[in-house]
Protein backbone atom coordinates (compact mmCIF):
# COMPACT_ATOMS: atom_id res chain seq x y z
CA UNK A 1 0.00 0.00 0.00
CA UNK A 2 2.84 2.40 0.86
CA UNK A 3 4.45 1.74 -2.53
CA UNK A 4 1.19 2.68 -4.25
CA UNK A 5 1.06 6.00 -2.41
CA UNK A 6 4.60 7.10 -3.36
CA UNK A 7 3.68 8.77 -6.70
CA UNK A 8 0.70 10.47 -5.05
CA UNK A 9 2.95 12.13 -2.50
CA UNK A 10 5.83 12.92 -4.86
CA UNK A 11 7.09 16.49 -4.96
CA UNK A 12 5.82 17.86 -8.28
CA UNK A 13 8.30 20.77 -8.15
CA UNK A 14 11.16 18.38 -8.89
CA UNK A 15 9.64 17.48 -12.25
CA UNK A 16 10.93 19.86 -14.86
CA UNK A 17 10.31 18.61 -18.39
CA UNK A 18 6.96 18.03 -20.05
CA UNK A 19 7.79 14.36 -20.54
CA UNK A 20 8.57 13.93 -16.85
CA UNK A 21 5.31 15.65 -15.89
CA UNK A 22 3.41 13.37 -18.24
CA UNK A 23 5.07 10.31 -16.70
CA UNK A 24 4.17 11.54 -13.23
CA UNK A 25 0.54 12.06 -14.26
CA UNK A 26 0.41 8.55 -15.67
CA UNK A 27 1.93 7.14 -12.48
CA UNK A 28 -0.59 9.03 -10.36
CA UNK A 29 -3.52 7.75 -12.41
CA UNK A 30 -2.20 4.20 -12.23
CA UNK A 31 -1.88 4.48 -8.45
CA UNK A 32 -5.37 5.93 -8.17
CA UNK A 33 -6.79 3.02 -10.18
CA UNK A 34 -4.99 0.57 -7.92
CA UNK A 35 -6.31 2.38 -4.85
CA UNK A 36 -9.84 2.27 -6.26
CA UNK A 37 -9.49 -1.48 -6.67
CA UNK A 38 -8.07 -1.95 -3.17
CA UNK A 39 -10.57 0.31 -1.40
CA UNK A 40 -13.55 -1.22 -3.21
CA UNK A 41 -12.33 -4.71 -2.38
CA UNK A 42 -11.85 -3.93 1.31
CA UNK A 43 -15.13 -2.02 1.56
CA UNK A 44 -16.95 -4.95 -0.07
CA UNK A 45 -15.52 -7.30 2.56
CA UNK A 46 -16.61 -4.94 5.34
CA UNK A 47 -20.14 -4.73 3.95
CA UNK A 48 -20.22 -8.53 3.76
CA UNK A 49 -19.34 -8.62 7.47
CA UNK A 50 -22.05 -6.02 8.21
CA UNK A 51 -19.39 -3.49 9.28
CA UNK A 52 -21.16 -0.74 7.38
CA UNK A 53 -19.72 2.29 9.16
CA UNK A 54 -16.18 1.07 8.51
CA UNK A 55 -17.01 0.47 4.84
CA UNK A 56 -18.02 4.08 4.18
CA UNK A 57 -14.56 5.78 4.12
CA UNK A 58 -13.15 3.35 1.57
CA UNK A 59 -16.26 3.58 -0.61
CA UNK A 60 -16.20 7.38 -0.53
CA UNK A 61 -12.49 7.49 -1.36
CA UNK A 62 -13.00 5.10 -4.27
CA UNK A 63 -15.76 7.36 -5.59
CA UNK A 64 -13.55 10.45 -5.29
CA UNK A 65 -10.69 8.85 -7.19
CA UNK A 66 -13.11 7.51 -9.82
CA UNK A 67 -14.60 10.97 -10.34
CA UNK A 68 -11.12 12.44 -10.67
CA UNK A 69 -9.98 9.86 -13.22
CA UNK A 70 -13.13 9.18 -15.24
CA UNK A 71 -15.33 12.22 -14.60
CA UNK A 72 -19.01 12.28 -13.67
CA UNK A 73 -21.61 10.22 -15.46
CA UNK A 74 -19.26 7.37 -16.35
CA UNK A 75 -20.11 3.70 -15.91
CA UNK A 76 -16.92 3.20 -13.86
CA UNK A 77 -18.65 5.07 -11.02
CA UNK A 78 -21.50 2.56 -10.71
CA UNK A 79 -19.68 0.05 -8.43
CA UNK A 80 -18.80 2.89 -6.03
CA UNK A 81 -22.39 4.14 -5.85
CA UNK A 82 -23.74 0.62 -5.37
CA UNK A 83 -21.30 -0.08 -2.54
CA UNK A 84 -22.13 3.25 -0.88
CA UNK A 85 -25.82 2.39 -1.18
CA UNK A 86 -25.20 -0.99 0.48
CA UNK A 87 -23.35 0.61 3.39
CA UNK A 88 -25.95 3.33 3.91
CA UNK A 89 -28.78 0.83 3.65
CA UNK A 90 -27.12 -1.27 6.33
CA UNK A 91 -27.02 1.82 8.55
CA UNK A 92 -30.70 2.58 7.81
CA UNK A 93 -29.73 5.82 6.09
CA UNK A 94 -32.40 5.41 3.47
CA UNK A 95 -32.15 8.86 1.91
CA UNK A 96 -28.42 8.50 1.24
CA UNK A 97 -28.89 4.94 -0.01
CA UNK A 98 -31.62 6.00 -2.43
CA UNK A 99 -29.50 8.88 -3.69
CA UNK A 100 -26.60 6.53 -4.46
CA UNK A 101 -28.87 4.03 -6.21
CA UNK A 102 -30.49 6.80 -8.25
CA UNK A 103 -27.07 8.12 -9.30
CA UNK A 104 -26.04 4.65 -10.44
CA UNK A 105 -29.34 4.16 -12.26
CA UNK A 106 -29.04 7.55 -13.98
CA UNK A 107 -25.56 6.64 -15.24
CA UNK A 108 -26.90 3.30 -16.49
CA UNK A 109 -29.65 5.07 -18.44
CA UNK A 110 -27.37 7.83 -19.73
CA UNK A 111 -24.67 5.47 -20.98
CA UNK A 112 -27.26 3.00 -22.32
CA UNK A 113 -25.35 0.27 -20.55
CA UNK A 114 -27.22 -3.02 -20.99
CA UNK A 115 -25.19 -4.94 -18.40
CA UNK A 116 -27.73 -7.39 -16.99
CA UNK A 117 -25.66 -8.03 -13.87
CA UNK A 118 -25.56 -4.34 -12.97
CA UNK A 119 -29.29 -4.00 -13.65
CA UNK A 120 -30.00 -6.97 -11.41
CA UNK A 121 -27.89 -5.55 -8.59
CA UNK A 122 -29.52 -2.13 -8.90
CA UNK A 123 -33.06 -3.50 -8.88
CA UNK A 124 -32.20 -5.64 -5.86
CA UNK A 125 -30.83 -2.58 -4.09
CA UNK A 126 -34.01 -0.62 -4.78
CA UNK A 127 -36.09 -3.61 -3.69
CA UNK A 128 -34.28 -3.91 -0.38
CA UNK A 129 -34.53 -0.16 0.16
CA UNK A 130 -38.28 -0.02 -0.46
CA UNK A 131 -38.82 -3.12 1.68
CA UNK A 132 -36.99 -1.44 4.57
CA UNK A 133 -39.17 1.64 4.08
CA UNK A 134 -42.34 -0.44 4.16
CA UNK A 135 -43.12 0.14 0.47
CA UNK A 136 -43.78 -3.54 -0.08
CA UNK A 137 -45.58 -3.48 -3.44
CA UNK A 138 -42.85 -1.34 -4.98
CA UNK A 139 -40.22 -3.56 -3.36
CA UNK A 140 -41.74 -6.65 -4.98
CA UNK A 141 -41.81 -4.93 -8.37
CA UNK A 142 -38.13 -4.02 -8.13
CA UNK A 143 -37.15 -7.49 -6.90
CA UNK A 144 -39.12 -9.09 -9.73
CA UNK A 145 -37.02 -7.03 -12.16
CA UNK A 146 -33.91 -8.20 -10.32
CA UNK A 147 -34.92 -11.84 -10.79
CA UNK A 148 -35.78 -11.18 -14.44
CA UNK A 149 -32.41 -9.72 -15.40
CA UNK A 150 -30.48 -12.21 -13.31
CA UNK A 151 -32.40 -15.05 -14.98
CA UNK A 152 -31.55 -13.66 -18.41
CA UNK A 153 -27.89 -13.60 -17.45
CA UNK A 154 -27.35 -16.85 -15.56
CA UNK A 155 -30.73 -18.60 -15.42
CA UNK A 156 -33.58 -18.73 -12.87
CA UNK A 157 -32.01 -21.60 -10.89
CA UNK A 158 -28.62 -19.96 -10.38
CA UNK A 159 -27.33 -18.91 -6.96
CA UNK A 160 -27.00 -15.32 -8.15
CA UNK A 161 -30.72 -15.26 -8.89
CA UNK A 162 -31.63 -16.85 -5.56
CA UNK A 163 -30.93 -13.60 -3.71
CA UNK A 164 -33.92 -12.01 -5.43
CA UNK A 165 -36.17 -14.89 -4.34
CA UNK A 166 -34.83 -14.59 -0.80
CA UNK A 167 -35.66 -10.90 -0.43
CA UNK A 168 -39.04 -11.40 -2.10
CA UNK A 169 -39.80 -14.08 0.49
CA UNK A 170 -39.04 -11.64 3.28
CA UNK A 171 -41.37 -9.05 1.76
CA UNK A 172 -44.16 -11.60 1.41
CA UNK A 173 -43.56 -12.59 5.03
CA UNK A 174 -43.98 -8.96 6.11
CA UNK A 175 -47.21 -8.80 4.08
CA UNK A 176 -48.52 -11.89 5.85
CA UNK A 177 -48.55 -13.94 2.64
CA UNK A 178 -47.02 -16.98 4.28
CA UNK A 179 -47.61 -19.47 1.45
CA UNK A 180 -45.77 -17.25 -1.06
CA UNK A 181 -42.96 -16.66 1.41
CA UNK A 182 -42.57 -20.37 2.12
CA UNK A 183 -42.58 -21.25 -1.57
CA UNK A 184 -39.82 -18.78 -2.38
CA UNK A 185 -37.78 -19.72 0.69
CA UNK A 186 -37.99 -23.38 -0.30
CA UNK A 187 -36.71 -22.41 -3.74
CA UNK A 188 -33.74 -20.56 -2.24
CA UNK A 189 -32.79 -23.52 -0.07
CA UNK A 190 -33.16 -25.93 -2.99
CA UNK A 191 -30.92 -23.81 -5.24
CA UNK A 192 -28.21 -23.51 -2.60
CA UNK A 193 -28.47 -27.16 -1.61
CA UNK A 194 -27.82 -28.24 -5.20
CA UNK A 195 -25.00 -25.70 -5.52
CA UNK A 196 -23.26 -26.85 -2.33
CA UNK A 197 -23.83 -30.49 -3.26
CA UNK A 198 -22.14 -29.93 -6.63
CA UNK A 199 -19.20 -28.26 -4.89
CA UNK A 200 -18.88 -31.17 -2.46
CA UNK A 201 -19.01 -33.71 -5.30
CA UNK A 202 -16.41 -31.79 -7.30
CA UNK A 203 -14.16 -31.58 -4.24
CA UNK A 204 -14.49 -35.32 -3.56
CA UNK A 205 -13.73 -36.20 -7.18
CA UNK A 206 -10.73 -33.88 -7.24
CA UNK A 207 -9.43 -35.38 -4.01
CA UNK A 208 -9.71 -38.88 -5.44
CA UNK A 209 -7.65 -37.77 -8.42
CA UNK A 210 -5.13 -36.15 -6.11
CA UNK A 211 -5.83 -32.87 -7.82
CA UNK A 212 -4.22 -29.95 -5.99
CA UNK A 213 -6.79 -27.69 -7.63
CA UNK A 214 -9.23 -28.41 -4.78
CA UNK A 215 -7.90 -25.29 -3.09
CA UNK A 216 -9.58 -23.25 -5.81
CA UNK A 217 -12.96 -24.32 -4.46
CA UNK A 218 -12.38 -21.92 -1.60
CA UNK A 219 -12.83 -19.00 -4.00
CA UNK A 220 -16.50 -19.91 -4.48
CA UNK A 221 -17.50 -18.11 -1.32
CA UNK A 222 -18.36 -21.02 0.96
CA UNK A 223 -18.88 -18.82 4.06
CA UNK A 224 -21.44 -16.79 2.12
CA UNK A 225 -23.12 -19.96 0.87
CA UNK A 226 -23.46 -21.34 4.38
CA UNK A 227 -24.63 -18.00 5.74
CA UNK A 228 -27.38 -17.55 3.15
CA UNK A 229 -28.45 -21.17 3.47
CA UNK A 230 -28.66 -20.77 7.24
CA UNK A 231 -30.67 -17.58 6.88
CA UNK A 232 -33.06 -19.26 4.46
CA UNK A 233 -33.57 -22.22 6.78
CA UNK A 234 -34.21 -19.90 9.71
CA UNK A 235 -36.73 -17.96 7.64
CA UNK A 236 -38.54 -21.14 6.64
CA UNK A 237 -38.71 -22.31 10.24
CA UNK A 238 -40.11 -18.97 11.36
CA UNK A 239 -42.64 -18.87 8.54
CA UNK A 240 -43.76 -22.42 9.22
CA UNK A 241 -44.33 -21.57 12.87
CA UNK A 242 -46.33 -18.50 11.90
CA UNK A 243 -48.38 -20.42 9.35
CA UNK A 244 -49.16 -23.19 11.84
CA UNK A 245 -50.05 -20.62 14.47
CA UNK A 246 -52.50 -18.94 12.09
CA UNK A 247 -54.06 -22.27 11.14
CA UNK A 248 -54.55 -23.22 14.77
CA UNK A 249 -56.06 -19.83 15.57
CA UNK A 250 -58.57 -20.30 12.75
CA UNK A 251 -59.54 -23.71 14.08
CA UNK A 252 -60.23 -22.20 17.47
Amino acid sequence: MCDILVPLTANAQRIGTEEERKLLDQSIQLCQRLLIEVTLSEATKLVGRAEYEDALPGSIQALRFSLEIYGSGRSELIPCYILLAEANLGLSRFKQAEECLCNANWILIKTRDNDKKVKSILYRGFGRLYAAQGKREEALRQLANDVYYSSLRVGPEHVDTSGGYFYMARVFQDMGKIDCALSLSDKVVDIWYRHLRDIAIAAAEAEERGDSGTKELGTLGMPLCVRLLSLSQMTIKLLQEQMLSKKFSRCE
